[in-house]
């Protein structure tokens, strides 16, 4: 009987990768960072933040993180797994209207600052 091609990952193998996943508790201020997978890039997101300053006042522009195809066509420059990311810290922004909050977390990508949201700080990595 021939071997499958697939390949079994052992449970201990999946908890030990879900412990290098960095979640948003993990992220401390000034914290150098870095993208996590060569394949992935990030990118600031211009064209929805005209939309994000129509309901929140003082929001820096989205930074996105996704695969190096998309962030090429998305963004008219990009970071990649080589690159160091200085994660800032965490800022509440209030709605235009002042009925709602956000808590937003800021990056310093070559020289700008943007926010990430929750979701995406999975594709980042502490840089050692």
């Amino acid at each position: 009987m021939e071997k499958s091609s697939l390949q079994v990952i052992s449970l201990r193998e999946q908890r030990h990768n879900l412990d290098k996943i960095l979640l948003c508790k993990d992220l401390k201020d000034g914290m150098l960072v870095r993208i996590n997978d060569p394949q992935f890039c990030a990118w600031f997101n211009y064209g929805a933040h005209q939309r994000l300053l129509n309901e929140w006042k003082e929001i820096p522009p989205r930074v996105r993180v996704g695969s190096i195809a998309i962030g090429m066509l998305a963004g008219s420059s990009i970071v990649t797994q080589n690159d160091t990311i200085v994660y800032v810290g965490s800022k509440m922004v209030e709605s235009t209207g002042g009925d709602k909050r956000r808590q937003i977390r800021l990056l310093l990508v070559n020289g700008s600052v943007g926010f990430i949201e929750g979701f995406d700080v999975k594709y980042l990595e502490p840089v050692v």
